[in-house]
Formats: structure tokens, sequence, C-alpha cells
């Protein structure tokens, strides 16, 4: 079963082709729309478009970034290949001279054990979440594309952070043993999910930006938004997780019967 998600790999000039194809197409609607040429553009056409007009879509695309996207980044393992990708000769001059510098070893060293410990992970992750879905941030990341771009940056490092306690991943590896990565994750589930309460209850409006755009006729309201946002996050984090923990427990039940598998063998006896 592991064996199938280690596997997987990641296509650079896929990934590359689909970002370039959505920002073209994503330019083109908005051009559409300013010169009153997207009569012809219905809402299944421009759901991208709509992830700026809808807190549900946008809440979609941070769960993608935080949940989905570094535990494929991790599976696929491209620490070395990225690595080896660098030129041999910049590969070697930059080896050369860490080797020469014995302090700055020793900080690097400290950095990694600081910034690997699970307790790290598990607080950045949380921490990052509740920090930018707070109004004043969350807001002022939707007017400004440099804040934005920033936003969804943190969002990836904070899943990578997460899922590195997880995941193997070359050349590191997790600390944790299976039941506690489920511990883990429970924890890491439950503490995401006072937030998602937070949306599904809420009878005010959170994000003045939402508030002001303009809603035709018949759209959903802003608190309705709100609970739809909710509710996604709620339910596809709560998947994502559980899978996840079954997946340790599985592969804690089968090292735990390779383990009992393994015949002991008899220590001499010393005269």
């Amino acid at each position: 079963m592991w064996s199938v998600l280690t596997d997987w790999t990641l296509e650079p000039t896929v990934i590359i082709g689909l970002m370039v194809a959505a920002l073209l197409y994503g330019r083109g609607v908005i051009y559409s729309r300013q010169h009153g040429q997207a009569t012809r553009l219905h809402w299944w056409h421009v759901l991208a478009f709509y992830a700026e007009q809808l807190l549900w879509a946008h809440m979609i695309q941070h769960e993608l970034l935080m949940m989905v996207a570094p535990l494929l980044l991790l599976l696929g393992m491209p620490t070395l290949p990225l690595w080896r990708a660098v030129p041999l000769s910049a590969r070697r001059s930059s080896l050369q001279w860490l080797m020469q510098r014995r302090d700055t070893r020793r900080v690097i060293h400290v950095i990694g054990r600081v910034f690997s410990a699970p307790a790290v992970c598990w607080g950045i992750f949380i921490v990052i979440i509740y920090v930018w879905h707070l109004p004043a941030l969350y807001d002022a990341a939707l007017g400004n594309t440099t804040i934005h771009a920033f936003q969804h940056l943190c969002f990836i490092w904070a899943g990578l952070f997460f899922w590195s306690q997880v995941i193997p991943w070359r050349p590191g590896r997790p600390r944790l043993s299976y039941p506690r990565r489920a511990a883990y994750l429970i924890l890491g589930g439950l503490a995401s999910n006072l937030l998602d309460t937070v949306f599904m209850f809420s009878t005010g409006v959170i994000y003045p930006y939402y508030a002001a755009l303009p809603r035709e006729p018949g759209a959903i309201t802003v608190l309705e938004d709100q609970h739809i946002a909710g509710g996604i996050m709620s339910v596809s984090g709560t998947v994502i997780i559980t899978v996840m923990v079954m997946v340790m427990i599985g592969l804690w039940l089968q090292a735990t019967e390779r383990l009992s598998d393994t015949p002991i063998r008899p220590r001499p006896v010393r005269n």
C-alpha cells in the first residue's frame, strides 16, 4: 500500500502547462467581462474566476494548497531530483564552500533540528491557518496581488512542514512512530476544525471584502457563502486526515506483524 503512494511522481511540464493555461484563461475571462464580451460565458465556464467572488471557492483553493499540494510534493520526493538538476559544478562549489565553514554548518544543523521537530511543524501549520484567516490579513490579501501570492506561499510551506512529519521524504524522514503520526494528524484536524466551525455557525459577516462585492439577484448571501465555506473546509480536511490516519494505523499493524513474525534466535550459552 505504501509503495503505491511513494511511487507517485510529479511531472513539471504538466504542472507548468496547467498553471500557464489557468493564468491565460483567467486573464481572458476578465478581459471579456471588462469589454462586455462575456455573454456566452456561463458559471461552469468560469469557476476559477468565481474563486475571487465566492468565499467557499476560495476555501477550496486554500485546502488544495495546504492539504493536497504539499502531500503530493512530499510523496513525489522532489528534494534529490531538484538538487541533481543543479549543474554539477554549482553543486560541488556550494558543497566545498559549506565544508570550509564549520560555524555555518552548525547553524544549519540547529535550524534543521528545530524546524523538523514535530511540535514546531504542527505549530507552524496551525498558526499560519489562523493568522491568514484573520479578517484584516485576509482582506489585505484579496486586495493586493503581492500579498495574495505571499499568502499562498505561506500555505504551501505550512503544509510542507505539517506533512513532513507524516510522509517520508528524502533526505529527511518523520521523527514520529506510526501511532504518534496518527495522533499528530488527529490533533491537527481538530485544531483546524475549530476555524471551520466559526465559518459554519457564523451569524455576521467575517470578511468585508465579500460583503462589498455586487451580487446578482438570486445569488447566495454572504452568510450562506460563509456557511458553505466552513462546511467544505471541515468535510475536505476531515476526509484527508481520516484517510491518512487509517494509512498510518495500517502501516503500524503491518510493521507489528513483521516484527512478530521475525524468529528469535537463541543466544549461545557460554560455559
